[in-house]
Formats: C-alpha cells, sequence, structure tokens
C-alpha cells in the first residue's frame, strides 16, 4: 500500500509539471506567431515581446525548478544541486553565486542583447532567457539584504517564509506571480520574528 501511494504521488508530481509546462506552451504559441509577422516591419516591437517571453519563460522554469526538483517530496537528496540548496537553508547567507560570476553574466547579457539585434530572428526570446537568469542571480543576493525589505516588500516577505517557515511555499525568486497563480503563498499576515530575520540575515 505504501509503494502504491508513493507511485500515485509521483504520477500527481509529474502531471502537475506536465500540465503548467504545456498550459504555459499553449498561452505562448499565439504571442510569437503574432510577432513572427512584425519582425520585419516593426523591429522594435518584435525584438521588445521576444526579450519579455524569453525573461518571462525563465521566471517560469525558476519556479518550476525550484519546486518541482529542488523541493520536490521525491527529489534526488544525493545530487549535488540538491546538497547545495540544502546547504544554502541551513545557511541562507551562502551563495554559491559570486560578484564575479554575476559580472560575467552581465557581459554575457549585453553580448547577447547585440548578437540579438544583429540576427534579428528568434534569438531574441534566448537573449531574455539569460538575462532573466542574470536577474535571478542578483535578486537572489538582494533578497537576503535588509534593505531590500523596503523595495520588494513581497518578494522580500515570500522568501524569509520560504527559507525559514514554508520550504514548500514561495518558489519564485524574480517574481511573486507563479506562486500566486499556483497558489504556492504562505499564510497570510504571519508574523516574522527577530529571530527568524537574525538567522535569515546571518545576524
Amino acid at each position: 500500500m505504501t509503494y502504491y501511494l508513493f507511485l500515485q504521488e509521483r504520477y500527481q508530481n509529474f502531471s502537475l509539471q506536465v500540465k503548467y509546462i504545456v498550459g504555459y506552451i499553449l498561452l505562448l504559441c499565439p504571442v510569437i506567431m503574432a510577432i513572427s509577422f512584425v519582425r520585419n516591419e516593426m523591429p522594435f516591437v518584435f525584438h521588445l515581446v521576444s526579450y519579455f517571453i524569453g525573461w518571462l519563460t525563465w521566471t517560469f522554469a525558476e519556479y518550476m525548478l525550484h519546486r518541482f526538483w529542488q523541493h520536490g517530496q521525491h527529489s534526488s537528496r544525493d545530487h549535488n544541486s540538491i546538497k547545495l540548496h540544502q546547504n544554502h537553508h541551513a545557511h541562507p547567507n551562502e551563495i554559491k553565486i559570486t560578484t564575479g560570476h554575476r559580472f560575467l553574466l552581465a557581459i554575457c547579457c549585453i553580448v547577447m542583447f547585440g548578437l540579438s539585434v544583429l540576427f534579428n530572428n528568434f534569438f531574441s526570446i534566448l537573449a531574455g532567457v539569460v538575462f532573466g537568469f542574470t536577474w535571478y542571480t542578483f535578486m537572489h543576493w538582494l533578497l537576503h539584504r535588509r534593505w531590500t525589505a523596503i523595495v520588494f516588500p513581497r518578494l522580500h516577505r515570500f522568501h524569509i517564509y520560504h527559507h525559514c517557515k514554508y520550504p514548500n511555499h514561495c518558489h519564485g525568486i524574480s517574481v511573486p506571480w507563479w506562486d500566486i497563480l499556483f497558489n504556492t503563498i504562505p499564510p497570510m499576515n504571519k508574523e516574522i520574528t527577530e529571530k527568524v530575520k537574525s538567522f535569515f540575515y546571518g545576524k
């Protein structure tokens, strides 16, 4: 019976991922088709929408990876990326991506944007994905700074909740939209104590 429940949970977990991914692709397809018709007539609009699609796709992938692969009930605990993530939860201020990594990613973004204009095709979507990942690395670092509670109050609060109280909620780092859409937000108006803040900020 226990093995049957394990398989049932695994299937439900997998089918939920497929449902979300298929739904996302179906929503994007009409938009991609529409902007393909204005690529030459309205290149600015084409690139702007393509960048946005790429960025949005990263935020979706970020949510899916974080929720189902790093916190999924049946994620492999022996995988190196899972161990690194667990270590980050135990030591919130230990972020493996360094300032040097972020600087290189920022340069990569500039190059990708330049190439996308040169190619004038759907390479712009890939440039948007790279920008999304780069923004994620900066945002994750920022959310561990006290002052960002003023600039990004909801994201900041959600990230503290995720680290310290609700690890199966608040999976978005770049944006809170997917948590809201897929109902993985924490109970509202829960107080964050000074003890929790001290652990989160490492002070």
